[in-house]
C-alpha cells in the first residue's frame, strides 16, 4: 500500500471530524429509537501545512498519482497511528513566501 510522502508535520489547528453512525427515530411518546446503521465511524481530517516548495512538489506528485481514487497510509500527528485514508478533495495551496507553501488537505478514513 502506498504511504503519504515523506514531508514536515502539519501545522496547526489538525480538525478531525467523527460522523454519528446512528439511526434515530421518535415515537408517539416521546421516546427516542436509536441502533447503529454501520459497525465502524469513518473519520474525516483537515490538515494544514506551511512547507517548502521541494516538499511541495512531492506531496502534489502524490496526489497526481493517487488523487481521490486509491487510499494510502497516512500517520496521525498526534496519535502516531497509521491511518488508511484517501484524499477527499483537492489539493488547495499556495505561495504565500518565496519557497515556502501554505495549503490544507482533506483526508478521509477508508
Amino acid at each position: 500500500m502506498l504511504e503519504f510522502p515523506n514531508i514536515r508535520w502539519p501545522i496547526y489547528p489538525i480538525d478531525e471530524t467523527t460522523p454519528d453512525v446512528s439511526r434515530k427515530a421518535q415515537v408517539e411518546n416521546m421516546t427516542m429509537l436509536t441502533h447503529r446503521k454501520t459497525t465502524k465511524a469513518l473519520r474525516s481530517y483537515s490538515v494544514n501545512y506551511k512547507i517548502p516548495t521541494s516538499e511541495y512538489i512531492k506531496l502534489r506528485n502524490f496526489f497526481d498519482q493517487v488523487n481521490t481514487a486509491e487510499m494510502f497510509l497516512w500517520t496521525h500527528p498526534e496519535t502516531l497511528a497509521k491511518v488508511r485514508v484517501r484524499f477527499a478533495d483537492q489539493l488547495h495551496f499556495s505561495a504565500s513566501d518565496y519557497g515556502i507553501w501554505n495549503g490544507s488537505i482533506q483526508l478521509q478514513e477508508a
